[in-house]
């Protein structure tokens, strides 16, 4: 049982997005300190504790606009995810590392989002059979491994009709 929304945390891809979200929603790449030069490297340090410090009452984590969410990033944010239960984990039993958490760090993940609106920009669709990323990049093992990472979702609620605010026009 979530006993604040502080152990709530929004992201989505885009700042747009996250502010659509409302409610302290955040991009993706501010959370989990991805900047395009290290986004394949696992953090330490500093970074890692500011990160630590940061999810420390968080359990559940919804993404939103997962359609624009690569498959290479939605595997560093489980690792990153990962990185955080193992420095939890030392820090309140003061033992080693477990082995796994077994993907996103034992934290509830919700992904939300429409497949049928825009994919990611130049990165590989949690969905495509194409992979965008270089095969001299590091990027390209994460995008298959985050492929099977989605694969790996078991439950899928689909909404099969559309509601829209009534101050909204119908697009005609």
């Amino acid at each position: 049982i979530f006993r604040s929304f502080d152990s709530v945390l929004m992201v989505a891809h885009t700042g747009v997005a996250a502010a659509n979200m409302g409610g302290g929603a955040a991009t993706i790449n501010s959370v989990f300190k991805f900047a395009s030069n290290n986004m394949e490297e696992d953090l330490n340090g500093d970074r890692l504790n500011g990160l630590v410090e940061s999810l420390s009452k968080t359990r559940l984590i919804i993404i939103d606009e997962i359609s624009t969410v690569g498959s290479a990033q939605l595997e560093m944010i489980s690792r990153r995810l990962e990185q955080v239960a193992k420095s939890i984990h030392q820090r309140s039993f003061n033992k080693l590392d477990p082995p796994s958490f077994d993907g996103f760090g034992n934290f509830g993940i919700v992904l939300v989002g429409d497949f049928g609106q825009i994919p990611p920009v130049l990165a590989t669709s949690l969905l495509g059979q194409t992979l965008q990323e270089s095969s001299h990049s590091g990027l390209r093992s994460r995008a298959i491994q985050g492929q099977r990472r989605f694969q790996a979702f078991d439950r899928i609620i689909c909404l099969k009709r559309i509601y829209r605010q009534k101050v909204q026009d119908d697009y005609k």
